[in-house]
C-alpha cells in the first residue's frame, strides 16, 4: 500500500485565501492530523507565526506588507518580520529614537507586554530608566541609551504647556470681585466671573481665583481644594 502523499500547494492555497490559520485549520485543509505533515509543506513554502495569541497563527512570508515597525496585523493576529514578540520587542526598543514606553509598544503591537520587557530587562536585552515617572525602555548599549535619554527629554521638554499666570487685576476690577462675593458669599470663582461678564466687567476665572485667595480668606477655590484632595 503507497503511503498517502500531500501537495504543499493546498497549504499554501488555504493560506492565500485566509491570509493566516492555525495548525488544526491547515491539518482539516490538507486532510491529516499530522501536526508535522503539514510543518513540513510549511517549510518547503517558507512561513512565519504570529507573535501574538502564542504564535497559533501561521502565514506564508510572502503575504505580509510589514509597516514601518516591520509589523503586520490579520484582524486581531499579529505577525513581525523579526520572529517573536521577545525578538521584536528587543529590535523595537533599540531601533527607538526616544525608546518606547510600555504604553507606547502595547499601542503599536496591540497587546500587553509588561512580562516580555522586565523578562528582557532581567536577562540584559534592554535596559529600563525612570523618566519623568514614567519607566522608559532604552538600548542596553549605554552610549546608544543616552542618545534615545537625551531625545525623550527633548521630546518632552516640547510637550510640556506652560500656562501663563494670570494677569493682575486693576483696583476697580478687585473691587468688583469682591462686592460679587458679597452679595453671593457661596458662589464660585466661574460663577462670579460670569456674572461680571453679563455687566461688562471683563475678568477671567482664572483671576477671581487670585482675589479670593488674597482677599477673602477662608474662601474655597478649586485650586485650594484640588491641592488637598487629589480625586
Amino acid at each position: 500500500m503507497r503511503p498517502t502523499t500531500f501537495r504543499a500547494d493546498v497549504v499554501g492555497d488555504e493560506l492565500r485565501r485566509r491570509k493566516a490559520a492555525t495548525m488544526t485549520e491547515l491539518k482539516d485543509a490538507l486532510g491529516t492530523s499530522v501536526d508535522m505533515t503539514v510543518l513540513r509543506k510549511l517549510r518547503a513554502l517558507g512561513y512565519l507565526t504570529s507573535y501574538s495569541h502564542a504564535g497559533k497563527f501561521y502565514t506564508l512570508m510572502s503575504i505580509p506588507h510589514f509597516n514601518n515597525q516591520g509589523l503586520w496585523f490579520h484582524g486581531e493576529v499579529g505577525f513581525s518580520r523579526y520572529g517573536t514578540l521577545r525578538a521584536t520587542l528587543e529590535r523595537l526598543v533599540k531601533v527607538a529614537e526616544a525608546g518606547h514606553t510600555h504604553e507606547e509598544l502595547k499601542s503599536l503591537l496591540r497587546l500587553r507586554v509588561q512580562n516580555t520587557l522586565r523578562n528582557l530587562v532581567e536577562a540584559g536585552r534592554i535596559r529600563r530608566e525612570l523618566v519623568e515617572a514614567l519607566y522608559v525602555y532604552f538600548d542596553v548599549d549605554p552610549r546608544l541609551a543616552k542618545a534615545q535619554l537625551a531625545k525623550r527629554l527633548e521630546i518632552l521638554a516640547e510637550r510640556a504647556v506652560v500656562v501663563p499666570a494670570p494677569l493682575p487685576l486693576d483696583p476697580g476690577r478687585v473691587i468688583e470681585v469682591l462686592v460679587a462675593v458679597i452679595r453671593a458669599p457661596a458662589a464660585s470663582a466661574r460663577q462670579v466671573a460670569s456674572a461680571l461678564g453679563r455687566r461688562g466687567v471683563d475678568v477671567s476665572e482664572s483671576q477671581v481665583e487670585e482675589v479670593f485667595a488674597r482677599y477673602v480668606p477662608g474662601k474655597k477655590t478649586a485650586r485650594s481644594r484640588s491641592r488637598r484632595s487629589p480625586r
